[in-house]
């Protein structure tokens, strides 16, 4: 019995012994030496004993910790299998080769950094020259890359800020919830999803992958797309915006500037493209959504509209535009009505380059909706329209009509509650007196 009571004893000392030997914390001076063993509260963190290295090598069973309202600047390499904390002001000038753990809670700036296990970043962190990730890179904090290339074949985690200012390639999975800005070149050749945050690119962003746009993606440099994109969520395009593979949208695109497909383009939602803007198609361009041009549009190959096309401005054809299971508001090249089916233009009919009058929108002609967003009902007011008919149709982001009445009064409200046809979302409401129409966008939220 005695023997069996001294095993369990030494057993437990041997236990505990590990437990307090397993976590080391620095309490020595600012920009004290690391290799001192006396500036650590439990012993060298490398427990190779080589105290004059600029190589430090962490074990697995070893937990390092730096504590807050300190400051560091240690000129070594780091290879670490155990765990490292950071509460203070760190700066790494050597390399740091994460196997392990890395958690860094408030300050830290590396030369370069290569993990193939797991950093968490919740305060700031500034990596300089080049780094690899084959593991996991969550970060809630800020994450900045200044001068070298990230290359990535892990998984990155964003929720809060990270800025590409140098070259990131990402090869892995790529989730961004917070904000990620690109102000140099972004290649991605796998998977990079926008889920609820927002991407800016003020520079390039090549895509071979494949990018899911759940939240806002703002494009004011240059977007090359030559892999698939599904956008469920607002892309706005201020610069030029190249597709040379398959975008699928299901939201909102609006075009400010120049938006070229050369492959693809499946619109099931709004696309708009403003005054003074140009979108050419040199591939397929399928709508079943809304299209409202206030630009040029210039098609050289296939356009299928099998939903609605608001052509307020110019649409130059030189392919073929299929019209036969869509609504055209315009007019085509002899100022005659663009009807289904009855004159689908194949690059000739009207000439061999055809040219689609605008509608034809009266100065006077103004409509005025409140609120916006909607919530129980809108008010429709058109400002000196009394005594004139005036016909009222409401679309959905699909393109289908929900709403549809005339008035020769110049105001009309409408009842959200009372219609099963109306839920969350963003709707174009048409108003038409006679050959005049105008269109605006209403947001309904129930």
């Amino acid at each position: 019995m005695k023997t069996s009571k001294f095993l369990l004893t030494l057993l437990a000392l041997i236990f505990f012994s590990n437990i307090s030997n397993a976590t080391t914390t620095y309490i020595g001076p600012n920009g004290g030496d690391w290799n001192e063993i006396n500036n650590w509260d439990n012993g060298l963190p490398d427990t190779e004993g080589d105290y004059n290295t600029d190589h430090v090598v962490i074990p697995v069973n070893k937990e390092v910790f730096i504590p807050l309202s300190s400051i560091y600047y240690l000129g070594i390499d780091i290879e670490n299998y155990g765990t490292i904390i950071t509460e203070g002001f760190v700066i790494f000038y050597g390399d740091i080769d994460n196997d392990g753990t890395l958690i860094n809670k408030h300050f830290l700036y590396v030369g370069s950094t290569y993990n193939s296990g797991i950093i968490k970043n919740e305060g700031f962190y500034r990596s300089a020259f080049n780094s690899t990730n084959s593991g996991t890179l969550e970060n809630t904090g800020t994450y900045l890359n200044v001068q070298g290339t990230i290359e990535n074949t892990g998984v990155i985690l964003n929720e809060n800020i990270f800025e590409n200012g140098s070259q990131l390639d990402n090869n892995g999975n790529f989730f961004n919830t917070g904000t990620f800005t690109n102000t140099a070149t972004f290649n991605n050749n796998n998977g990079f999803k926008n889920i609820q945050g927002t991407f800016n690119n003020s520079n390039i962003f090549n895509n071979s992958g494949s990018f899911s746009n759940q939240s806002s993606l703002e494009n004011s440099g240059m977007f090359d797309n030559a892999g698939t994109i599904e956008n469920g969520g607002t892309v706005t395009n201020t610069s030029t915006f190249s597709n040379n593979g398959t975008f699928g949208n299901y939201n909102m695109v609006q075009n400010m500037n120049v938006f070229e497909n050369m492959e693809t383009l499946n619109n099931i939602g709004i696309f708009q493209n403003t005054s003074g803007a140009v979108f050419s198609n040199d591939g397929t361009l399928e709508n079943i959504g809304t299209i409202r041009n206030m630009g040029d549009i210039a098609n050289n190959e296939v356009f299928n509209n099998m939903g609605t096309t608001y052509n307020i401005n110019m649409t130059y054809n030189n392919g073929d535009i299929d019209n036969c299971d869509g609504a055209w508001y315009g007019t085509d090249p002899q100022g005659n009505p663009f009807m289904p089916c009855d004159n689908d233009l194949d690059g000739g009919i009207g000439g061999a380059h055809s040219s689609f009058v605008g509608m034809n929108i009266e100065q006077d002609f103004q409509l005025d909706i409140f609120p916006n967003p909607a919530h129980q009902q809108m008010t429709l007011t058109f400002p000196n329209q009394t005594n004139k008919d005036t016909r009222i149709s409401i679309y959905n982001q699909m393109g289908q009509l929900v709403y549809e009445t005339a008035t020769n009064q110049n105001q009309l409200s409408i009842n959200l509650d009372s219609s099963s046809q109306f839920s969350s979302g963003i709707y174009n409401i048409v108003v038409q007196q006679n050959d005049a129409k105008i269109s605006k966008q209403v947001v309904v939220k129930m």
